[in-house]
């Protein structure tokens, strides 16, 4: 039945979608849509919390027959609003969480981490006869000191070319 709905290309196409969407509207500011009148601190934990609640639900098929076709829509939405949040909300507690000197660090490894850390999340109990040496937390150690040699000896020095062979 999936398939027949299309679900496979659907899911992860809805986040795009609404990505786009939304980004349309509150960057090209259609029909005088001003966004920053619902950043609410208490609009953010609630919409957080309430996706937490129904990516709980919907994991475990609690309520599937309104969760199962709503609730990546509604998720993907939430997701927008919490990014949308973070970008134009310059102080306050979300502001200083993700400006900590730690949080940005891990954002500009994020790249590396993201490419690396699938040699080293092993499941514990896999054939795998590295599974042994990379258990928590020495694969998060092994992750970032791989992530940060990446940055350092590959991603900087690619950037630098990008800058000097740049037009604009």
């Amino acid at each position: 039945m999936a398939n027949l709905l299309l679900e496979p290309f659907l899911r992860p196409a809805v986040a795009i979608f609404t990505g786009a969407l939304l980004s349309l509207v509150w960057i090209k500011n259609f029909y005088n849509f001003k966004i920053e009148r619902f950043l609410k601190l208490g609009a953010f934990f609630t919409i957080m919390a309430l996706s937490l609640v129904i990516y709980i639900l919907r994991d475990r098929g609690i309520f599937g027959i309104i969760l199962y076709p709503a609730g990546d829509t509604v998720l993907n939405c939430s997701i927008a609003y919490l990014i949308t949040f973070s970008i134009l909300k310059r102080e306050g507690l979300i502001s200083d969480i993700l400006n900590n000197s730690i949080v940005t660090k891990i954002g500009t490894l994020s790249y590396s981490i993201y490419l690396w850390q699938q040699l080293f999340i092993i499941p514990r109990d896999s054939l795998s006869s590295w599974s042994g040496y990379f258990t928590f937390p020495i694969n998060l150690l092994a992750i970032a000191g791989v992530a940060w040699l990446s940055y350092h000896c590959f991603e900087k020095p690619f950037l630098k070319l990008k800058t000097k062979f740049s037009l604009i």
